[in-house]
């Protein structure tokens, strides 16, 4: 499944449910949950993809599209930079990050995730989500891994929230958790809207929830692949790498692929300590 990789795409920010098992010269290997369901998956250094503990159902039905396997990534990428300009960077990124796909979560979760990781760091993301679902305690069998609890759970049991320490973002939690559990907030009508700028505003109606979370819900949860997050972090990559002429709709329908590519980029040049 060249260029696809699979460390790259599991490690990049947009999921918080996948352990690493190894991840060396010879194998990339992780285990992890989503829609309920565990997978154990791994890359050989050739490209493939081993699909484990799993039937040939769930591959169908969850994991060819989950992991966004049906995704030409080649023809993503030459998409994005046709109206980019020569010099920009942006060339460079999406080469450097050309294996990264945009994963296909569910909503809810995605929702949920999001909320948690504001002013947050990842690990402890991934802390207070492992947490809250081992709290509501729907265990996936011959596992350890529990399933994400819903949010009709959720407002059920508020008080399962507690062990997480999730902060300030309790109230947000649980009005989001009210309202998609009462309908007022319908996740699969605004996933199927394709007007972005409509979808965007429903989902702000949420307390706490601010343009950078509902871009990332639409993103990673949504499939809006125009949906472009914008953080502090992000807009300081983009005026120091790539200023010269960039503008977001100018990345057009794939934004937030571009977007994973900036952050991709930029976090390597660092960890290494280049320019």
């Amino acid at each position: 499944v060249e260029p696809y990789s699979l460390s790259e795409t599991l490690e990049c920010g947009q999921c918080f449910r996948f352990d690493r098992l190894q991840n060396d010269e010879l194998m990339s290997e992780y285990h992890g949950v989503a829609f309920g369901k565990y997978i154990h998956i791994a890359q050989a250094k050739s490209g493939e993809l081993i699909f484990s503990d799993t039937t040939d159902d769930d591959f169908k039905n969850i994991w060819l599209r989950y992991f966004s396997l049906d995704v030409n990534l080649d023809d993503v990428r030459k998409d994005i930079l046709k109206n980019v300009p020569t010099g920009n960077k942006l060339h460079l990124a999406a080469e450097a990050a050309k294996g990264i796909a945009i994963l296909r979560q569910d909503a809810w979760e995605s929702l949920f995730s999001f909320i948690v990781s504001q002013n947050n760091n990842i690990p402890r993301i991934r802390k207070i989500i492992r947490t809250v679902c081992e709290s509501y305690g729907n265990r996936i069998k011959d596992t350890d891994y529990y399933a994400f609890p819903s949010a009709a759970q959720i407002i059920e049991h508020p008080e399962k929230l507690e062990p997480a320490h999730v902060g300030f973002r309790l109230r947000y939690l649980l009005d989001a958790a009210r309202r998609v559990s009462s309908g007022e907030i319908d996740l699969d009508s605004i996933g199927k809207l394709h007007n972005y700028d409509e979808a965007k505003r429903l989902l702000m109606q949420i307390v706490g929830v601010g343009s950078k979370v509902a871009d990332c819900v639409l993103l990673y949860g949504m499939n809006h692949l125009d949906a472009f997050p914008i953080d502090i972090w992000i807009k300081r990559v983009m005026k120091e790498y790539f200023n010269d002429g960039l503008t977001i709709p100018s990345l057009g329908r794939y934004a937030g692929m571009a977007q994973q590519y900036m952050f991709h980029y930029a976090r390597v040049l660092e960890k290494e300590g280049l320019k």
